[in-house]
């Protein structure tokens, strides 16, 4: 990532302390300008020549044979310098505009043209038109996107003519090389948008004793000191530029182990050191690597860091991953957890990995002889908008005992493992088609009760894709596996004016099925959303402690399988149980 490459190389500002970090996503403004230009231009060579020698009062057919080419060119000329008003059809003479062409050798001629440009949203700079990062690409990378500094430019008046005239001619540039040839802007026509995209820039807050905030802006090493007022003054105007998303952590984490290892002579290190510090200690291990990484924003595994893995697996070193906390930053922290689980099945034995539901510290370990120990900490800034941001500090340790300490606090075993026997293809059908026999049964009992049922007396929505689910070996597959239960089976409880029947009269009636189904529901919304609202949030967490120890399933061998497994059961078990009891109850009767 830039923000730790920068971070590396950074150094304080003389009376500042470094106060908070972040990349951002900078709004580019994409617009195509119809515009009117007024463009110098020479006649045909032809015409140049019949126009000079009609000057000195030569006929037609005297300038066709001195000329010596095709009398039809040379007639063709002389009646296009008639149109442009050059010669004076009856007289046959030079007018006064065609005198003063041979003087200035050039024609005022009039274009349209599309000229399009990118208009940054911070500075306002316009620039010839290129590529930057989509509004997909930029909330998959986790960007915190900052609004724009400038006026949306949709009006002519918005629009700086010096500098799309500056754009125009280095297009131009680049097309021919003739610089001479681009025209002169004279209006612009229409101003047609485009979708707007994002420009990536690190920047780096500073904070001196009196709460004054400094901040410095970098597109990749290239400072950018233009877009430090514009961001200042967005923050004025009662704009974020820099969020924390770990209300979360800063809830749950303690800093216990921390604070009962610091020592007076440990020296405290912010973002940059700490980095450098982890990559030297990942250099000198030998035998065994113990990583233990909260999932926030601040800690992405960077492809760096992953190399470096990759590098100490081949060399047989052992690598035992704690990654801490069930809720990812972004996707494109999945995405990077994704590489190292492909690591933990390439290299089986060597390296493992595992989730624990509780935030702890980052912690790096090596052969039990060398460590750090870092925590997340939160600043009060004197900015008026974003007046909380957020820095990494720790220290390295080299006692025994303490080291000793880390490894039993953060890397002994944490958790049972899960026993369950995995269902098959064969069984998942089987208890598929007794759970869509049942529903029916239940759907009839509840439709003499109510007048409204479970399916409402019709046939199960999406049946046959219903009974051939696959196996749920991949999140995808675990995906589809949920999303089809709920077309089949939960969604058809909602429909109509029922948006309530889920949860009050249907959970009323059968409080067994509904609670399964809904763990379904919430396990699909999990899966769609990195984002969960809080008390979505809050009984995924209960589920998961229920299902997997606590862990998130991505990072659980066959997760996913045992999550469907365990679903598919609990259904099949509840719904068991009350047809048993409809049927004892109708018995009695």
């Amino acid at each position: 990532m830039a923000i730790e490459d920068l971070l590396l190389k950074s150094s304080d500002l003389p009376d500042h302390k470094l106060v908070g970090y972040v990349e951002i996503g900078v709004p580019i403004f994409k617009r195509n300008l119809h515009c009117l230009l007024l463009q110098e231009k020479n006649l045909h060579v032809v015409e140049e020549f019949v126009l000079r020698l009609s000057e000195h009062n030569l006929s037609l057919n005297e300038i066709t044979n001195l000329l010596g080419l095709d009398p039809q060119l040379v007639e063709a000329s002389w009646y296009n310098l008639i149109s442009m008003g050059f010669i004076e059809p009856l007289e046959k003479s030079i007018t006064e505009q065609g005198i003063i062409y041979i003087q200035d050798n050039k024609i005022d001629s009039y274009d349209k043209t599309d000229i399009p440009v990118v208009i940054d949203g911070l500075t306002g700079e316009i620039k010839a038109d290129r590529n930057w990062i989509s509004a997909q690409n930029i909330r998959e990378l986790g960007i915190q996107v900052v609004d724009p500094f400038i006026e949306t430019p949709d009006k002519e008046d918005l629009i700086n003519f010096s500098e799309v005239n500056n754009v125009l001619h280095a297009i131009n540039k680049n097309d021919d090389d003739d610089e001479s040839s681009a025209g002169k802007l004279l209006e612009i026509l229409k101003i047609r948008p485009k979708k707007t995209q994002y420009k990536r820039i690190c920047i780096l807050l500073y904070s001196d004793t009196n709460n004054n905030v400094r901040i410095m802006a970098y597109d990749g090493n290239e400072h950018k000191q233009k877009y430090e007022a514009s961001l200042i003054g967005l923050d004025e105007r009662g704009f974020s530029i820099y969020k924390i998303n770990e209300e979360l952590y800063f809830k749950q984490y303690s800093n216990i182990k921390y604070e009962s290892l610091l020592k007076s002579d440990n020296e405290i290190v912010g973002p940059g050191k700490l980095y450098s510090y982890m990559y030297d200690l990942m250099d000198e291990a030998k035998t065994i690597l113990d990583i233990s990484i909260p999932l926030v924003e601040l800690h992405i595994p960077t492809d760096k860091m992953i190399s470096k893995i990759v590098e100490l697996l081949k060399k047989k070193v052992k690598i035992n991953y704690i990654v801490s906390g069930r809720q990812f930053a972004s996707e494109l922290q999945k995405k990077q957890y994704e590489k190292l689980l492909e690591l933990r099945n390439k290299y089986e034995g060597l390296f493992k990995i595992q989730n624990i539901a509780e935030y702890t510290n980052k912690c790096i370990l090596i052969d039990t002889k060398k460590g750090l120990v870092s925590k997340l900490v939160q600043h009060s800034v004197g900015l008026a908008k974003s007046n909380l941001t957020m820095t990494e500090e720790g220290f390295l340790i080299e006692q025994h005992s303490e080291l000793q300490t880390l490894k039993n606090f953060y890397f002994e075993e944490t958790k049972e493992n899960i026993i369950i026997e995995l269902m098959d293809k064969k069984e998942i059908e089987t208890k598929l088609k007794g759970i869509a026999e049942m529903v029916v049964n239940v759907d009839d009992h509840l439709l003499s009760v109510n007048g409204k049922g479970w399916i409402g007396g019709g046939a199960i929505p999406n049946l046959q894709r219903l009974l051939s689910i696959p196996v749920a070996t991949t999140e995808e597959k675990f995906e589809n596996f949920v999303n089809t239960v709920m077309q089949s089976l939960i969604e058809v409880l909602n429909k109509g004016n029922r948006n309530s029947y889920f949860f009050v009269d249907f959970k009323n009636y059968f409080p067994k099925i509904q609670r399964v189904l809904h763990k379904i529901r919430v396990y699909r919304n999990a899966g769609h959303h990195l984002k969960l609202d809080d008390q979505v949030k809050e009984n995924y967490f209960l589920f998961l402690n229920e299902d997997l120890n606590g862990a998130l399933p991505i990072f659980v061998e066959n997760g996913y399988h045992i999550l469907q497994t365990k679903l598919i059961r609990d259904l099949y078990d509840v719904l068991i149980a009350e047809v048993n009891n409809i049927r004892s109850v109708f018995n009695s009767l």
